[in-house]
């Protein structure tokens, strides 16, 4: 499968394990979802600098993920950011910050 994915840790002392697969509501092949990563409790921003849109190859896409929505501990992609003014390659996504 060459979609990309992220996988949130519940830390442990001793385990670490997934606690949840995180995806893109539309999956874009070799995006590299997950290349740029950061959480601050309830909220993931998580870049995809190989993201391809209509308007160009490689442009990135940033995606914000919800802690808790239809549940304890379920995270939802609630949105999909991309710059109106990117060009092809640009890369949107290589750094991502709550």
């Amino acid at each position: 499968d060459a979609r990309q994915a992220v996988y949130p840790l519940t830390v442990d002392p001793v385990l670490y394990k997934p606690a949840i697969k995180l995806e893109a509501n539309v999956p874009n092949d070799n995006d590299f979802l997950g290349m740029s990563v950061a959480v601050s409790e309830h909220i993931a921003v998580v870049g995809a600098p190989y993201f391809d849109s209509p308007a160009g190859t490689n442009r990135g896409a940033i995606y914000i993920y919800y802690r808790d929505i239809g549940g304890a501990d379920q995270w939802q992609q609630t949105t999909r950011i991309m710059a109106s003014d990117a060009q092809t390659h640009s890369g949107g996504g290589r750094a991502a910050a709550p």
